[in-house]
């Protein structure tokens, strides 16, 4: 019953923030920049941890792009976003295990989560990893459920953790590249 109980809170938090943010992504945008013109590196771990910790318009690479505007160290906001990302990985895949593993069946009522589940169930580490890298299933869902389905820490690590580096370097190349 409590672990119901608290599913229920943890979901209405995420389902408000997700409507937040996709109502108003520019005003969010405006205040990520706000921050990270004043904070530098704290407000980029803060947002790429907050950015990946709901399933939500604005990823953690966004957050970088936006740092490498105002002219930081490019490495420094590779280590800072990926010690985000990975933190609220971690965070994810706890939560997972702790609440939602009891409760799993109880996300199949959106069609999201149905195709997050779906989709980690039948592909396992190499389905984390390509939620890991490419927009077919949101990873934050897919940190969630292999936290529920009590996929070993390694096989997290390796397929789902790692890959986010390569994703966010990578985007983050890109944009330097492009617009030096």
């Amino acid at each position: 019953m409590k672990n119901k109980r608290l599913l229920i809170i943890f979901l209405v938090i995420i389902l408000t923030i997700i409507l937040l943010v996709s109502l108003s992504p520019s005003y969010f945008g405006h205040i990520i920049k706000q921050n990270i013109k004043k904070h530098d590196y704290l407000a980029i771990f803060i947002f790429t941890f907050l950015s990946d910790f709901i399933d939500q318009p604005l990823g953690p690479e966004l957050i970088a792009v936006i740092s490498l505007w105002f002219r930081l160290n490019f490495i420094y906001i590779g280590i800072v976003s990926l010690l985000g990302t990975w933190s609220v990985s971690l965070v994810n895949y706890y939560l997972g295990k702790k609440i939602l593993s009891d409760n799993i069946e109880s996300l199949h009522r959106s069609k999201k989560y149905q195709k997050a589940y779906y989709f980690l169930s039948k592909h396992e580490d190499f389905g984390l990893l390509l939620s890991a890298i490419l927009p077919i299933v949101p990873y934050t869902i897919c940190t969630w459920l292999a936290g529920a389905f009590k996929m070993k820490i390694k096989h997290f690590l390796l397929y789902g953790m790692l890959p986010r580096v390569l994703r966010t370097f990578f985007v983050m190349l890109v944009f330097y590249l492009s617009f030096r």
